[in-house]
């Protein structure tokens, strides 16, 4: 599927790719657009979490696009644009605070490890 750039756990997993700088361009542009009751609409809250999916490494949407989906998604280290990421969606009735904290551990070690493997294919 087709998701906008500034939408849930992929918006904030690729703007975190970015330079700060650009991602502030990119929001400032785009704008951003309430989808549920549960959106981030105002740009500095929703650079700040950028900044925080930035230094932990993974990005998390609880319900912010579609109402009763939960996401997490993770970087793959890439040394080429585009930004590249893994991205998992569950609904949240199946996917509670345990499972989400599961998923990410889980999601962070793949990216990782897709990550090194084309780190070792360049080679």
């Amino acid at each position: 599927t087709r998701l906008p750039l500034l939408v849930g756990a992929t918006g904030r997993i690729f703007l975190a790719q970015f330079e700060e700088k650009r991602g502030k361009e990119i929001v400032q542009k785009m704008g951003l657009v309430r989808y549920t009751s549960k959106s981030v609409i105002d740009p500095k809250k929703f650079l700040k979490e950028v900044e925080e999916v930035r230094k932990r490494g993974y990005a998390i949407d609880d319900e912010e696009y579609l109402p009763g989906v939960r996401a997490v998604a993770a970087a793959i280290e890439t040394t080429t644009l585009p930004p590249t990421a893994i991205w998992v969606v569950g609904f949240s009735s199946s996917l509670d605070d345990l499972k989400m904290e599961k998923i990410i551990l889980e999601i962070q070690k793949t990216a990782q490890g897709i990550s090194h493997s084309m780190k070792d294919d360049r080679r």
